[in-house]
């Protein structure tokens, strides 16, 4: 019964919490009526959020002629807390610190560490110290997106062939120095987190998200470079990381289990230019391989982020003259093609948005949900750090 309670708690603080980042200064009443629930159990579940401090509330400064109480206007507090995003590359790393709502206060980017790649979250957080402290928000959560199979859940890079890693766990009290939970996601996976929340007011809840990069230079870490594509998958406003955690590792309808890469697309040795026939050659086989895709998953929306997203003009030539099949699946399925904003805070901005948006998604309970984020221990972040909770 005690495990009930508290699914049942946490699923309710939940769903109020998302109407709330959804549609800022929302009342008790719409609230109840767009949950389809008494107002009574609305006024419970929100008591309990503005005394723990998530929850701001305020009177409107314009009532209705007919006179009688204001209604309160409710929002999320965004001083309650912050999250820390890293996107981790073998080139280097990029944070973000966010408040509660998600706004980027604090930004970085820099080399990478000296130290093995297990070293380098703890390494990193050095450097983000003096940011957290600048923000002045108790700090809830560090998140980290990167290349590979990640296992979510469990802490674990299962392969990274950019970093050389293999069955790499990371425990959750590495961000013990902050003394908050610390979360590992793949970087595809983050960018698709990062599109649920730009694209939260138009209900695009199902999204393909391409990241397409390209690796110029060996790390010290592996000879990995070239080009490269990670898919993540959003299915009505979860990105769905699949069964093994595989979900959105690509590869195209060329590729052999003979081939090394992820497809035919390569740049000639010692050639560091991506121009023609090189462009053009991975532009046609990734969309080629994306027909089948866009016709399964029926998205809202291809969303193209990283190397091709800054080859806009090259990438609507080469699907106008060689790809037709891939536009006429967009309009056969109402679906759009669309490219990024262009900001390389990208994935440490997903990274962060993940533990928000699954702090503010209703629980699963089917046994690989990756909803980890539990109330009771957000809370319990924020007032171990004297910030968040009600004077």
């Amino acid at each position: 019964m005690q495990i009930n309670n508290n699914f049942q708690k946490n699923a309710n603080m939940s769903m109020a919490a998302r109407l709330l980042w959804r549609y800022p200064g929302i009342s008790r009443i719409d609230i109840a009526k767009k949950l389809g629930v008494y107002r009574s159990t609305i006024s419970n579940i929100i008591n309990a959020l503005v005394e723990t401090g998530v929850v701001l509330e305020s009177r409107k400064e314009n009532c209705s002629s007919l006179g009688g109480r204001k209604p309160l206007q409710l929002e999320l507090n965004p001083d309650f807390g912050c999250v820390a995003g890293i996107e981790l590359q073998p080139s280097g790393y990029t944070a973000v610190i966010t408040d509660f709502t998600g706004v980027v206060r604090a930004s970085r980017s820099g080399p990478l560490p000296e130290g093995s790649f297990e070293q380098l979250p703890v390494k990193i957080m050095e450097d983000l110290e003096a940011d957290i402290r600048s923000v002045g928000l108790a700090p809830l959560a560090v998140c980290m997106g990167l290349p590979g199979i990640i296992d979510a859940c469990g802490g674990t890079v299962i392969r990274s062939e950019i970093f050389n890693a293999r069955n790499v766990a990371f425990p959750r009290n590495t961000a013990a120095r902050f003394g908050v939970p610390f979360h590992i996601e793949n970087e595809a996976n983050c960018i698709a987190w990062y599109e649920l929340l730009r694209n939260r007011e138009q209900e695009c809840r199902s999204l393909i998200c391409v990241n397409t990069e390209y690796t110029r230079d060996a790390s010290r870490f592996s000879s990995c470079n070239g080009l490269a594509v990670g898919v993540g998958v959003a299915l009505d406003g979860r990105v769905y990381g699949g069964s093994r955690f595989a979900a959105g590792e690509f590869v195209s309808y060329r590729w052999s289990g003979n081939m090394a890469g992820q497809g035919n697309f390569w740049v000639p040795p010692g050639d560091s230019r991506l121009g023609s026939p090189v462009l053009d050659g991975w532009i046609r086989e990734l969309f080629e391989s994306l027909v089948p895709v866009v016709s399964v998953f029926d998205p809202h929306a291809v969303i193209v982020h990283g190397e091709l997203a800054r080859h806009r003009d090259d990438v609507q030539r080469v699907l106008e003259r060689d790809v037709p099949r891939f536009g006429d699946i967009l309009k056969r399925n109402d679906c759009g093609l669309v490219f990024s904003d262009g900001d390389p805070r990208s994935v440490a901005i997903g990274a962060a948005h993940m533990f928000l948006m699954r702090l503010f998604s209703l629980p699963v309970m089917d046994g690989i949900g990756h909803e980890c984020q539990n109330w009771d221990e957000v809370i319990s972040c924020a007032r171990r750090a004297g910030m968040g909770a009600k004077n």
